[in-house]
């Protein structure tokens, strides 16, 4: 029981961080779609279909993390131009690391799209916490 109690505290300690990461799941999942059907089946040029399955994602978290995980809803606009802003900085990694492996290195464009996606995930958390959704 003891464990139980342990355990539960531990992700009470968390909890921000474990639903940002499953809010964050559902936005890369979101951004991967909306890149699997600008690219692959309407033919939108590979970094274009980018920046707006990003966005895409980016509006999805910021919208289910003030809602539901920071639960912040004031000042809306301002918390949304400062988390999109953080965004921007991953948008520019992610296209940096698209064009570096697909352009460069040949790889496969879906491919690189969920392994840029996931790396920079990563940071957007920190970055997010500390200045788009500070008390």
């Amino acid at each position: 029981m003891d464990k139980i109690k342990a355990l539960w505290q531990l992700a009470k300690r968390f909890e921000n961080l474990i639903k940002y990461a499953i809010i964050g799941v559902s936005g890369i999942c979101l951004d991967f779609a909306v890149f699997y059907l600008l690219y692959k089946k309407m033919g939108v040029y590979y970094q274009f279909a980018n920046f707006i399955s990003v966005s895409c994602g980016i509006t999805n978290n910021f919208l289910l993390n003030a809602f539901f995980n920071f639960k912040r809803k004031d000042k809306l606009l301002t918390r949304f131009i400062k988390f999109y802003s953080v965004g921007i900085g991953g948008l520019l990694a992610n296209s940096i690391l698209l064009y570096i492996f697909i352009e460069m290195l040949k790889c496969d464009v879906m491919i690189t799209k969920l392994i840029a996606g996931l790396a920079v995930a990563a940071n957007q958390y920190v970055l997010n916490r500390a200045f788009s959704f500070r008390r």
